[in-house]
């Protein structure tokens, strides 16, 4: 009897500890677009600005998603912590891989055909990624649901 006590006790803590991590399953519809664009402006201001204006372009551009953690974090009212539940290791090296391979797109394309194309294909990649890794990611927080089910 103690044992199947101890055992729903653990799987509570385990079901408590993934909560912060299921919620990013649903994403927004606007969120790949808007990474999207936000990809091809940062490819933008590094190709086509000097100086200061690329500086503080760059710099705009960088805290931009560091501003938009922090307002998801208050929308959302919970972020991850804790340790993440082992499904969503393959999400995460999704989302490696695929931040990788729009980088290296980008570049490849930079240098082949010039800025304007390397921002409209980054632009397009990144929106495609976010979209990808939000499908793996939703797909992965299921399976953690059913485990913990």
């Amino acid at each position: 009897m103690e044992s199947d006590e101890a055992r729903r006790q653990l799987r509570e803590i385990e079901r408590g500890e993934a909560a912060s991590w299921l919620h990013f399953a649903d994403y927004d519809r606007w969120q790949p677009p808007a990474f999207g664009i936000w990809a091809s402006a940062f490819v933008l201001s590094l190709a086509l600005l000097d100086g200061s204006p690329r500086s503080l372009a760059t710099l705009a551009l960088i805290t931009a998603p560091w501003a938009y953690v922090a307002w998801d974090r208050q929308r959302r009212a919970v972020y991850p912590s804790g340790p993440m539940p082992p499904e969503l290791r393959r999400s995460t090296w999704a989302l490696v891989a695929l931040s990788l391979a729009v980088a290296i797109l980008s570049s490849s394309v930079y240098f082949a055909a010039g800025a304007w194309i390397a921002a409209l294909a980054a632009g397009i990649a990144t929106a495609g990624a976010v979209e990808l890794y939000g499908r793996v990611y939703a797909a992965d927080a299921e399976r953690v649901r059913r485990r913990l089910a």
